[in-house]
């Protein structure tokens, strides 16, 4: 099992009042790996699928670890500086997810339950991390954006859609959304002209990107590597030819940030 973060990561994420522990573990219940007759013979070579171990508010939780790792007892004691890395990425992103939720469960419940009733195997139930991944964000950003310019400008409009599709519903594109829209409101274009880079490219960037980079082809990006990891740095120069629309882009998720932070349901049932 490896070991917990340090505690200025854990500051970074856990905003409750309560002790999130998560550590990566190897499931042994799963029938490991074995790549040849040889290695079959010694179960020191045997690699075994990487799961997480989550404690909170008294319960544990254990899930998949997100990397796809398959790693042997030894790899797993002896960790490579880029394989530890990737793993505190999952722990930070995993403590983040948890301490908001429970801060979400407080505000939503506060006159009505106890603290205690707040499970994080029901938070977790069917967690994929891809939903959380920053090119959905990112889509879920435009989409509120989309709502509040709507909303200004056209009071009247039926924006249950957009919502739906923020909640996660549907899974329908900000793209599709604002051609849908422009059918009936000519004047979105000055939304089209905000952000047409995030909504024409942004996705198809973020993936050739991924595509190149060894570590967050692993684990894609998070919005906590986004604002505390060094995710925009290795996306900027992962293109010099086209590195002023790389920055635009950073700069425009930056501003939809500012604008509606963290924009994630949780799973309360």
């Amino acid at each position: 099992m490896t070991e917990e973060l340090s505690q200025d990561k854990i500051d970074l994420v856990n905003f409750t009042d309560k002790k999130i522990t998560v550590k990566h573990y190897l499931n042994l219940y799963i029938r490991p790996v074995v790549d040849n007759d040889e290695t079959e013979k010694d179960p020191t070579l045997w690699r075994h699928t990487v799961y997480v171990r989550i404690t909170f508010n008294r319960l544990t939780a254990k899930i998949k670890s997100a990397t796809n790792l398959w790693c042997t007892v030894n790899e797993l004691n002896t960790l490579s500086k880029d394989i530890q890395k990737l793993l505190d990425r999952e722990s930070m992103f995993l403590m983040d997810h948890i301490s908001r939720a429970y801060l979400s469960f407080v505000r939503q419940n506060r006159s009505q339950t106890t603290m205690e009733e707040f499970d994080i195997n029901k938070l977790l139930e069917g967690f994929k991390y891809e939903d959380y991944e920053l090119d959905n964000i990112v889509n879920k950003l435009l989409n509120q954006s989309m709502i509040t310019y709507l909303t200004q400008e056209f009071p009247n409009e039926d924006t249950s859609l957009l919502k739906e599709a923020i909640h996660g519903t549907y899974n329908i594109s900000p793209l599709e959304l604002f051609t849908y829209y422009s059918k009936t409101i000519p004047s979105l274009s000055q939304f089209k002209e905000k952000y047409a880079d995030e909504i024409w490219t942004w996705k198809v960037l973020y993936i050739n990107f991924k595509n190149t980079n060894s570590e967050y082809n692993r684990l894609g990006a998070s919005i906590l590597d986004f604002t505390h990891g060094d995710f925009k740095k290795a996306f900027i120069e992962s293109n010099p030819t086209h590195n002023s629309l790389y920055i635009k882009i950073i700069d425009n998720i930056q501003a939809l940030l500012e604008e509606h932070f963290h924009p994630v349901s949780f799973n309360f049932i």
